[in-house]
């Protein structure tokens, strides 16, 4: 028979740190007023222009596809709509 071992699980703590990659004013005041108490995915729609921008400019030849699948909310996909 195999031993088993017990094991420790610690609950995560969120950190919210204004280094965090994608994190602005909007989105931090949003989580504050919300304080979600599991993890969940936050966009601030209004960087997303610049976002796409910027990975054009860094791919030019790159024919740039959005992952509806991987986040078919309405506001992403309107957001994303105009930029092929």
């Amino acid at each position: 028979m195999a031993s088993h071992e017990a094991v420790q699980v610690k609950q995560m703590t969120p950190v919210r740190d204004r280094e965090a990659p994608g994190s602005t004013e909007k989105i931090d005041r949003l989580l504050a007023a919300k304080r979600p108490g599991f993890p969940c995915l936050v966009i601030d729609l209004d960087v997303v222009p610049a976002k796409y921008s910027s990975l054009r400019t860094s791919f030019p030849d790159a024919t740039i596809f959005y992952a509806v699948k991987a986040n078919p909310a309405p506001d992403a996909l309107a957001a994303n709509a105009d930029r092929t």
